[in-house]
Parts: structure tokens; C-alpha cells; sequence
């Protein structure tokens, strides 16, 4: 299996980066072959959209062009970030629209809906919030709808688990240590 873990929080210090850690070393241990993109690592290389640049072909940098490479190689891709306001860092959003985008995840045919392009992958989104896991269910969780059916779904890749762990400010690290837990039990199934 080619996993493409994309890691989407500033500090290296954080539990989103353990996670990823702890994902990566679980794969590799199975036989995985694993590629990691820490979005804060690149963000020079990440530009944003203008509006001639949806009217027209994307202009392909180098690193786009490494980025769709890497989704193209992957059958898993696993997105860990921080819920930050009840969305996702801006940055990971960049990414989605300058890498995701038409004519290389989807491509408008004249249809109701676009022609997915990336058939065949999966998705595990792995969320860490300070809020309480109810408060987003009971909101029926716009998120992950959006993550899975807006985004992924329209370029044909399919949402295997999505999980909040929430209260991560009142942690202790014995519950840390649980969660990276259950880290493993995910990237193993």
C-alpha cells in the first residue's frame, strides 16, 4: 500500500504531528511505503488562487506538480489537522484548491456532476479540536460532510474514518498515549 500522510499544523510540537508520526511508523512497519507532507514545511511553494488562474490552466509549479504526483502514487491519503474556528487551517484549503483541482481530480463532461478523476483512493481524516466531540455532532458534524462529500467524493475518493479527538487542552498524556493508541488500530485497518 502507497500512503500519503499530509500533516497540516504549524508547530512540529504538536499532538497533530505525533499522530502523523505515529501513523507513519505503524505503515512502515506493515510493509507500507509512506510519503509525508508537512503543508507548514512548504508554504512558500504553495500559491494561491487569482482568478485568472481559474479562468485558465493552471500555472503547474514544480511542487503542485510533486503533490499530484504523490496523490496519483498513493492508494491511502490521510489528512491530520486541527479544527481551528470549525474548519480546517487555511492552508490545507489552499492546498486542496491548487492541487485537487479540474482536469486533474475531476473534469466538468455537461453532466449534474463532474466526472471524478482519482477513483480507487481512499481517505482517513484525523481532526484534533479543543471543543467537545458532542457540541459537532449535534451541529451533524459539517466537517467531515464537507470533507467527504464537497471534496473528496467529487474526485472519486472514498472516506474511510473520519475522527475528532476533541477536549486535546484538557488531555493528560495518559489519554494522549491512548489516542496514539487507536492511531495505530486505524492506520492498521
Amino acid at each position: 500500500m502507497n500512503t500519503l500522510i499530509i500533516i497540516a499544523h504549524p508547530s512540529k510540537y504538536s499532538f497533530s504531528h505525533k499522530i502523523a508520526k505515529k501513523y507513519e511508523e505503524t505503515k512502515k512497519k506493515l510493509g507500507d511505503n509512506v510519503r509525508v507532507l508537512d503543508l507548514y514545511k512548504n508554504t512558500k511553494n504553495l500559491p494561491y488562487l487569482s482568478f485568472t488562474d481559474v479562468r485558465k490552466d493552471f500555472p503547474t509549479s514544480k511542487f503542485i506538480k510533486k503533490c499530484q504526483d504523490d496523490v496519483l502514487w498513493s492508494n491511502e491519503i490521510i489528512l491530520i489537522f486541527p479544527m481551528w474556528n470549525g474548519a480546517e487551517p487555511a492552508i490545507l484549503k489552499d492546498w486542496f484548491d491548487v492541487v485537487m483541482c479540474a482536469r486533474f481530480a475531476f473534469k466538468y463532461t455537461g453532466k449534474l456532476m463532474p466526472e471524478p478523476l482519482l477513483s480507487g483512493r481512499i481517505v482517513k481524516i484525523i481532526v484534533t479540536c479543543d471543543g467537545p466531540n458532542w457540541a459537532y455532532k449535534l451541529l451533524g458534524n459539517p466537517l467531515k460532510k464537507m470533507w467527504s462529500t464537497l471534496r473528496f467524493n467529487l474526485c472519486g475518493i472514498k472516506l474511510k474514518t473520519f475522527i475528532t479527538f476533541d477536549k486535546m487542552r484538557l488531555r493528560d498524556d495518559l489519554s494522549k498515549e491512548k489516542l496514539l493508541k487507536k492511531i495505530e488500530l486505524i492506520s492498521i485497518k
